[in-house]
């Protein structure tokens, strides 16, 4: 016997107003590498910079800020918790420290700006297709005929083979096959 449904609908509406979390802690597990936390975060950046319009980014998020537990607790407001207050001192000395978190996640989305800026595929307004490539990449193509380019994304802790064409991050040529490594960036032109 099929559940009959009441005559009058009940309507629950959720309304997301926050999620108390760094960005860079919401896309790592606990206990991944540091390595494995900025590809993660220099991967969805590439993503947000491989879509149509303008792209936005929170100071944090370039910074590649972890959670501010201890702002969380001493002021008692949790939404403290991505929203620390950066010394310029500490902050220049980090970012000088070609090894550390920050300099890391910056350079990668710095370089990534670099490039975009330089691309008419990349203008607000070019052309954009979503590919369906496999399910462990997000692949979009930006642009028309020969100055188009392809956005793959390995959104995957596995390694994935792609199609041949120049990176215009690094200028290499892939030959017929490559492998991307996880979450690994390549925009390429064909």
């Amino acid at each position: 016997m099929e559940a009959e449904f009441p005559t009058r609908t009940i309507q629950m509406v959720l309304r997301v107003h926050m999620i108390n979390i760094s960005y860079i802690d919401a896309l790592s597990g606990q206990y991944e590498s540091d390595s494995t936390r900025c590809s993660k975060m220099v991967a969805a950046m590439a993503i947000l910079l491989s879509l149509q319009g303008v792209p936005g980014i929170y100071i944090h998020s370039l910074l590649g800020t972890r959670n501010y537990y201890l702002g969380m607790i001493t002021s008692g407001i949790v939404r403290r918790i991505n929203r620390e207050k950066l010394s310029a001192e500490k902050l220049f000395s980090e970012l000088e420290d070609k090894d550390s978190q920050r300099a890391i996640v910056f350079k990668g989305i710095k370089h990534l700006l670099d490039v975009r800026k330089t691309e008419a595929a990349f203008s607000p307004f070019s052309k954009q297709q979503i590919l369906s490539l496999d399910e462990k990449l997000f692949a979009v193509r930006r642009g028309n005929g020969n100055g188009s380019i392809t956005a793959v994304i390995n959104v995957s802790g596995d390694y994935i083979s792609i199609d041949t064409g120049t990176d215009i991050l690094t200028g290499e040529h892939l030959e017929s096959k490559t492998t991307l490594s996880p979450y690994q960036v390549r925009w390429i032109r064909h």
